[in-house]
Formats: structure tokens, sequence, C-alpha cells
């Protein structure tokens, strides 16, 4: 009866210990070969003002920057919107991917009226919930959830690409479902030493890099999965309604009122 007894204790003390540690979903099983590729295009257009000031400051630039900003951000509330959800998938694509481009001439309109710059630009957005174009949070700030603008975080990446002006989209891995929902939107602002940001159990990732959150729906935690969209930013010349140029000639028209009529005078 003993042994029973200290085998029984053992065996509810195992089951206890076993529920009260949250179990860690390997990355083998959440980006399998098996799910078929998915991409998601997203494509927007936006026009960009500047002031004359920070054109002269920051010359073209600076255009570029605020369209893919201003771009990413609608994209993201669409998809927030949409309640998106993805299956990550592993079918070997190849990693030198080219995540960011641009094209087309910077012809920004001055508007006399406003005193600004302004420029049309098309902004692309493609998300594969690949394991290449992947990673995962690994820490937070303060070591704490984070639902802020602007908060920031550490992220590993499980290759190691080109990350100038990378943004990222931030989903939440459902194992009952094996899907993906994606909660929200960042970019990358530094790749970082791994020393500073300690020691992690999981050594899967090449790089990591420092992130800055921008919108999110949900609470970002410690394990939720980043993808890097391909992006590409075309500038479009077309005219950009409610401009002038500088060398136009402003017209003023001046209100007319109406005169008051000449009523007859009140007999009395």
């Amino acid at each position: 009866m003993r042994r029973l007894f200290l085998f029984l204790v053992s065996f509810f003390l195992l089951i206890g210990s076993g529920c009260a540690s949250k179990p860690k979903i390997k990355k083998e099983l959440i980006f399998k070969p098996q799910n078929p590729l998915q991409k998601i295009s997203k494509s927007i257009k936006v026009k960009v003002k500047i002031s004359k000031k920070e054109y002269q400051e920051q010359e073209k630039n600076i255009l570029w920057q605020k369209a893919l900003k201003k771009g990413l951000v609608t994209i993201n509330r669409k998809i927030l919107k949409e309640q998106l959800i993805v299956r990550p998938t592993n079918i070997g694509l190849n990693p030198e991917q080219i995540l960011f481009s641009k094209s087309g001439d910077l012809k920004p309109i001055y508007s006399s009226y406003s005193n600004e710059y302004i420029q049309n630009f098309e902004i692309n957005v493609e998300l594969i919930p690949d394991f290449v174009l992947a990673g995962r949070v690994i820490s937070l700030k303060e070591n704490s959830y984070t639902i802020g603008e602007y908060e920031f975080c550490y992220i590993g990446i499980y290759h190691p690409l080109a990350l100038e002006k990378n943004y990222f989209f931030i989903g939440k891995f459902s194992p009952q479902e094996d899907i993906v929902r994606i909660v929200g939107l960042g970019k990358i602002v530094q790749a970082i030493p791994e020393s500073n940001v300690g020691k992690d159990k999981d050594k899967r990732y090449k790089l990591l890099v420092q992130g800055e959150i921008y919108e999110v729906q949900e609470e970002i935690e410690k394990g939720d999965l980043i993808f890097l969209p391909i992006i590409k930013v075309r500038a479009i010349s077309e005219p950009v309604l409610g401009a002038t140029t500088s060398q136009q000639e402003e017209i003023v028209v001046e209100p007319k009122y109406l005169e008051e009529p000449n009523l007859p005078k009140e007999s009395k």
C-alpha cells in the first residue's frame, strides 16, 4: 500500500506540473511543408505632403519614407478590419528575397497655396507566411505585454535577410486551428548583437533585431510570430489634384454681394 500511495502521489504531481507549465510549440509544428504557399497582395495609392522647409532640409528621400509609412499603416488597418488569417508553411523559398524596392521618378508638385510639395505613390505589399520570411518576438520592453503605439520589442529572425526599411506584420498562432491571425504592424529599427538581448534556449533564429510596434489589435506577447513582407513603392508622376505650380498665376476672385432691393416706403 505504501508503494502504491507514493506512486499515486508522484503521478498526480507530475500531471500537475505538466498542466502548470505552458507547452512550447516548436517551429516544425507551425511551419508545415504540406501547407500550400499563400500570398496576400495589397495595394494602395497615397498622397504625401511635406512643407517647403522640410523638403529643403531633407530633400526627396523624406518623400519615400513618408509614403512607405503612410501606405503600410493604411494597409495594416485594412488587414485588421478583414481579420486576416494565414497558414504558415515551409516549402523552401529562396531566402535571398528582395524585400524592399522603389521605382519611378520623384516629381513633386509645389502648391503655393499651402506652401507644400505634393507627390503621389503606389504601395504594393505582398505577405507570404513562409518560414524564410518569418521570425518571432523573443522579449518585450520590461518583459511585459504591450499594446501601446511605438513600444519596442526584440525579434529573432530565422534568416539574415537585408533589413533596410523593413516593416513586419505580427501574428498569433492558434495550434487548435493551425492558423495565424495577423494582429498588427511594426518596423525594424536596427540589428543588435545577441549579447544585448540575453541568452535564449531556442537558437534557431539567425539574426536579432529591435522592432518598433506601430498599430496592433491585441496584446503582443513573447513567442508571437512576425512576417517580413515584400514591399514595392512606386512614385506616380500623374498630376496631383488641388495642387498648383509656382509658375502659375494665381487668380483672386472677389466675392459679389447682392444689392439690397429698393422697397416702397411704408405709407402713413
